[in-house]
């Protein structure tokens, strides 16, 4: 037993290192998340009075996060870079990028995927559009690596009206047809019919008007609003416009001029869209309301300061006046119109406000040189463009094939680490199985230990009981009754008695304390009755807490300890105490039975043999069980113990 003993912590502490040797212990006390997510609410509310105060905070919370809460910093970012999105598109951009840096720090994919795109989105803002192309690709392609095709159908949309946008119409369709193989199928129906809608332009520009009504057909069919289906109507409408079919422009734009949306107050961009493409097919079709109508739309769009929708207006305007040989009109729109399509930066309006001022300027030279000189600078931007995107494409991809095959190089390394790690974690387990198992065995060899000294002591007690009262307690009576019947004086046959009598009672009562105790049912029952035999005219005993023990699930071998210690403490009182009040408290703490004496006796002088021998016994029997026993008591000043039985 004792070997085991010495063991058993050598076993624990093996098992303890191993376990534990991977941890890393950190002291550092930082803010409570509550606060900072309170604060960071706060900047969202405060931008809305004061953008300056709201980036003090802001910066200040991402000085309080960095290093320690990747997760808050990223949304941190974020807010940063949309409180510059108004003021300084630069700053937007940097602190984008340095969310993509945190993120990649992290290395969590569809974050790295979301700050990508992101990216893509702020730097189309900026007008860079080869960084927009990559950044957009790049995210693309992160969302395909973890298989979440529906974001990557989602941004692929993004890619291909930027694509349609730098005149990359080939590349814009297959984009497009990529997006519909991940959203064709699913319940996105806004993204399918902006992809649909996407196609169909990419196939107008290109002037395959055929394709492009395909397209804006199928987009109609699955445009889930009305507003959305208003526009894509007053795109097909174009599309007619452009084929010159005329009439057949001019009766759709006139069947969706008399829908409720169109009057509606909150969609007068849509209504004034509507209005001047009908005025314009107007013009086309010589109607006399054709110029009423194109300078209507235009009011409309100056009220609600839609540049880009002026500008347009400018140029159907210029061009009814060109047909109607109104030349200084024609001009005088042409102008205003390339001032605002220079404004709104695009070149599409740009180079049709040059057309038209070069059929009725007074000195075309002009503007022809400065359209020749534009429409070099957009073929050669479109054509950087497209090689850069084929280039993005072709790097991304090479660095991918590169990464996945160290990615590969890296998983074989790591399912090696996590293999020897698996049989260390297995080693660990059997080392911890055998330190439980071996503890177990050892509480269980401890409880047999106890049950048996306890169970010995017992034994020994019976055999004491049974030889006083078989042997010396029979004795006794025959000498008493030899005694009674001898020719004695009677008064010394009396005193001999008396005393013979005195011995032959205690001896019974020697006999009676070490019997048989029959415990196992109404526990409380036997010490009430051990109670009961101390208790008389003199000596009142107090017991509590005694039913409020679950005595049934104590072992047996434990309940006669604690009856037999009880009993040696009530014999002990009985003898030298002289007390008039015993009080016994009984609790239960944990797993612990808790037992407390005190009388108000006279005391003991604690260094005598014949009161310590029984307090002795006391202490051998609950030591043996693994108890503890404590007592405390001087002269005048009563007698009180304390006994702790574990369960």
């Amino acid at each position: 037993m004792k070997k085991l003993l010495v063991s058993f912590p050598f076993f624990f502490f093996i098992s303890y290192c191993f376990i534990s040797c991977d941890k890393k212990v950190t002291t550092h006390e930082f803010p409570k998340k509550d606060s900072l997510y309170s604060k960071f609410e706060e900047v969202n509310i405060l931008k809305k009075s004061s953008l300056n105060s709201a980036l003090q905070l802001n910066k200040k919370l991402l000085e309080d996060v960095r290093d320690y809460d990747n997760s808050l910093e990223a949304d941190l970012l974020m807010q940063r870079a949309s409180l510059f999105r108004k003021t300084n598109l630069d700053s937007t951009t940097y602190y984008t990028e340095k969310l993509l840096q945190l993120q990649q720090k992290r290395k969590d994919s569809l974050a790295i995927a979301d700050a990508y795109f992101r990216l893509g989105f702020y730097f189309r803002k900026n007008n860079k559009i080869d960084k927009s192309l990559a950044a957009y690709y790049n995210s693309i392609k992160t969302y395909e690596s973890v298989k979440d095709t529906i974001e990557a159908g989602m941004k692929l949309l993004n890619l291909t009206n930027l694509l349609n946008a730098i005149g990359n119409y080939n590349e814009a369709e297959q984009t497009g047809v990529r997006a519909l193989q991940y959203l064709e199928n699913t319940k996105n129906r806004k993204y399918v019919a902006g992809i649909y809608n996407a196609l169909a332009i990419a196939s107008k520009k290109q002037k395959i008007y055929g394709d492009a009504l395909h397209w804006y057909n199928k987009a109609l069919n699955v445009a889930s609003d009305s507003i959305t289906k208003s526009k894509v109507e007053n795109n097909i409408a174009v599309v007619y416009t452009e084929q010159g079919a005329y009439k057949k422009a001019y009766k759709l734009l006139d069947e969706l001029s008399k829908q409720d949306i169109i009057e509606d107050e909150d969609n007068l961009e849509l209504k004034a869209r509507n209005i001047d493409n009908k005025a314009n097919v107007a013009s086309f079709l010589e109607y006399p309301d054709a110029e009423e109508g194109l300078k209507k739309a235009l009011e409309i769009r100056r009220d609600i300061n839609d540049a880009s929708g002026q500008a347009t207006s400018y140029l159907h305007l210029s061009n009814h006046y060109l047909k109607n040989n109104q030349i200084h009109k024609a001009s005088s729109m042409a102008l205003l119109g390339f001032k605002l399509a220079q404004q709104t930066k695009s070149n599409e309006d740009t180079m049709e406000a040059l057309s038209l001022l070069i059929a009725s300027s007074n000195n075309p030279r002009t503007y022809a040189m400065v359209y020749k000189k534009l429409n070099d600078s957009i073929t050669t931007s479109q054509g950087r463009l497209k090689n850069t995107f084929a280039k993005i494409r072709y790097e991304s991809d090479k660095n991918r094939e590169e990464n996945l095959k160290l990615l590969n190089e890296a998983k074989i390394n790591q399912l090696r680490i996590e293999k020897q790690h698996n049989n260390n974690i297995a080693l660990g387990v059997v080392i911890v199985i055998i330190v439980i198992a071996s503890y177990i065995f050892y509480l269980l060899l401890r409880a047999k230990h106890q049950r048996e000294k306890a169970d010995q002591a017992y034994q020994t007690e019976m055999l004491i009981s049974k030889k006083v009262h078989d042997e010396l307690a029979n004795d006794m009576f025959n000498i008493i009754a030899y005694t009674e019947n001898s020719t004695l004086e009677n008064k010394t046959k009396d005193d001999i008695l008396y005393q013979l009598e005195g011995v032959y009672e205690k001896t019974r009562n020697i006999a009676r304390d070490n019997a048989r105790l029959d415990i196992d049912e109404q526990f409380s029952e036997k010490i009430i009755g051990l109670i009961n035999s101390y208790r008389n005219d003199t000596v009142n005993i107090l017991n509590r807490g005694l039913s409020r023990i679950v005595w049934e699930e104590v072992p047996t071998y434990k309940k006669r300890v604690i009856y037999r210690s009880l009993q040696e403490l009530l014999v002990n009182m009985k003898k030298h105490s002289k007390a008039s009040v015993v009080v016994l408290n009984f609790t239960s703490e944990k797993k612990d039975i808790q037992i407390s004496y005190s009388d108000n006796g006279c005391g003991v002088d604690l260094t005598r043999d014949f009161v310590t021998n029984g307090l002795v016994n006391v202490e051998n029997r609950i030591d043996g069980i693994k108890g503890s026993f404590t007592f405390d008591s001087s002269l005048g000043k009563g007698f009180k113990a304390n006994i702790t039985i574990p369960v």
